[in-house]
């Protein structure tokens, strides 16, 4: 018996190098399967991201089959017969969204105002009733968030129009390969993007709109020449974070501040922006701050006083830096927080992951800026040439076998799915 209990004794515990044997393991296992965990929850977050791509091209295939035409990426009709100026693309897809209210609301702002316009007025996205801490303008939408981009829960407030915030989108509309100008002033279209600026702008001088120029109209479903399924609709865009290094892949001391020494796209290759491309996705030396109100990339998502606040082009591959010259222009990138790529849904509604490695041709080779002979002109006529978008790039220097100067360029694969007419089908 004896002997028994002085087994049973000196076996009634662990010791001390058994314990630390037994945490040792505890502490691998977790070490393994914390990055499984953590790869099933992007997963999710991926996932949950190419649904909400998906129903905003669903949104898009709706919203044709009630108006019998594309939405306008901004002065939609739907908006300017109720003198509402420059609400961006997304808003007009609302109704199809399940953001009716939020719809109607917008539609009906003028009744709201507290001190009523008569007569022939414009009431901007950014003015009051808009300015209220609950419109729609400042409420953020679960469709048009990707759950994967940390940024998706910042506020910030719109600086000199007031402290309603802003409502925030994680996608953009592909603008093409065609640089095209965006501003208080200016309506433009490229011909190579399936978004272009509705026929007409709330004229605040009389009851009739006023006419937008440069390629403005309603298009339809036989804009997309090269077939539905070659053709992106919508992609992704990081929203910034507005921190020095940030992930909005931008720099300047604002967005809209001088990045190169010349309009971005026009007469300076891609590779002038590329270039800036620095560690971890993010341009170097340093991102654009928040600076005055938010005027960032993927930030007043109700708006299109610039083209990056709903728009991307298609000119360098996904998670390219994005660049800016001036308040009309910003060379926006499509980028997200997937590792290797967007995701894109394209006209057809298929989503699809588009890889940051995807075929792009000499990226050294710049675009000219629009000449009065590509429009057949000897000269140009009276009025801003400036605003005047040529139908497709034309290289403005010789690039080995992939570019002539003075005839039509591509930069890729990428490029020719953002457009609509590429005259080709590119495949992926």
């Amino acid at each position: 018996m004896n002997r028994f209990n002085s087994i049973s004794k000196n076996h009634g515990g662990f010791t001390l190098v058994e314990l630390l044997v037994v945490i040792a393991i505890i502490g691998m296992l977790i070490a393994l399967l914390l990055p499984a965990v953590q790869a099933a929850r992007e997963a999710a977050r991926r996932m949950q991201c190419g649904n909400n791509l998906k129903q905003l091209g669903l949104a898009v295939h709706n919203f044709h089959d009630t108006q019998n035409r594309l939405p306008c990426f901004t002065d939609d009709p739907v908006f300017v017969q109720n003198r509402l100026s420059r609400f961006s693309f997304l808003y007009a897809l609302f109704p199809f969204m399940e953001q009716t209210a939020a719809y109607d609301s917008v539609l009906s702002a003028n009744s709201r105002r507290t001190t009523p316009r008569t007569g022939n007025y414009e009431l901007a996205s950014w003015e009051e009733p808009f300015t209220a801490a609950n419109s729609p303008t400042s409420s953020n939408y679960p469709t048009l968030l990707c759950p994967s981009d940390g940024n998706a829960g910042l506020w910030v407030d719109s600086g000199s129009y007031g402290n309603e915030g802003s409502t925030k989108s994680s996608y953009r509309g592909s603008l093409a390969d065609v640089m095209v100008r965006s501003g208080t002033s200016t309506r433009d279209s490229s011909l190579r993007s399936w978004l272009r600026v509705g026929p007409a702008r709330v004229n605040t001088s009389g009851p009739t709109p006023t006419p937008n120029t440069y390629n403005a109209g309603e298009v339809d479903l036989s804009v997309f020449m090269d077939g539905t399924s070659n053709t992106v609709l919508i992609t992704e865009g990081v929203l910034y974070d507005g921190t020095a290094g940030g992930t909005a892949q931008s720099r300047g001391v604002d967005f809209r501040a001088n990045v190169v020494t010349a309009t971005y796209f026009y007469n300076q290759p891609p590779t002038n922006c590329l270039n800036l491309k620095g560690a971890g996705r993010r341009t170097v030396p340093s991102a654009v701050p928040r600076g005055n109100g938010d005027f960032g990339p993927g930030w007043r998502a109700y708006d299109v006083t610039y083209t990056y606040n709903v728009g991307v082009f298609t000119l360098l591959p996904p998670n390219s830096p994005s660049c800016s010259n001036t308040t009309n222009y910003g060379g926006v990138s499509a980028s997200s927080e997937h590792s290797g790529g967007v995701q894109t849904v394209f006209a057809d509604g298929s989503t699809r992951f588009i890889s940051d490695t995807i075929h792009t041709k000499n990226l050294s080779v710049a675009i000219r800026a629009t000449t009065a002979a590509d429009f057949g002109w000897t000269a140009w006529p009276a009025g801003n040439h400036d605003n005047w978008v040529p139908a497709r790039p034309i290289a403005n220097t010789t690039g080995g076998a992939d570019a002539v100067a003075g005839q039509p360029f591509s930069y890729g694969v990428w490029a020719e799915l953002g457009a609509v007419n590429d005259g080709a089908a590119p495949s992926l």
